[in-house]
């Protein structure tokens, strides 16, 4: 990381005061629109002020490569738990993990590139009127 220590605790404020606003409410709606509840283990409120209040170097270590120094922590609790080759993967963002979206523009549009900024591609994530009448009633079984 170019600023160092510094940069990334200042990064880390942001990132926690923005958190609530900029990603849980989306991902929140994404999984209710599924008829789920969205469990965050690690925004455990105990577990947010330990590292909160923690030094950066038990949590991460700049000098190391990535797969190894960034979330260092968690690296060495799964380590120490017999994961290994678990602890030295790298975390892609969920939104690119699954590679989902380059596989939908690929089918609706015959290319990723074709398929990047466009807006139909919005409208057949919203449910259909149909989809959305067996949602209910799916709901309203489940009340009984």
């Amino acid at each position: 990381m170019r600023g160092g220590y510094d940069e990334l605790k200042e990064e880390l404020r942001e990132d926690m005061g923005r958190l609530w606003e900029r990603n849980l409410g989306r991902d929140d709606r994404i999984i209710s629109s599924h008829g789920k509840e969205l469990r965050l283990p690690f925004l455990d409120e105990d577990l947010v002020q330990f590292v909160h209040h923690a030094p950066l170097h038990l949590l991460v270590d700049l000098n190391l490569p990535t797969g190894e120094g960034d979330k260092k922590v968690l690296r060495d609790v799964v380590r120490d738990h017999g994961l290994v080759d678990t602890s030295t993967l790298t975390k892609r963002a969920i939104q690119f993990g699954s590679r989902i979206a380059k596989k939908t523009n690929i089918s609706l549009f015959g290319s990723h590139r074709k398929g990047k900024g466009q807006d139909e591609v919005v409208h057949l994530m919203k449910p259909s009127q149909e989809q959305e009448e067996q949602s209910k009633e799916k709901e309203e079984k489940y009340e009984k």
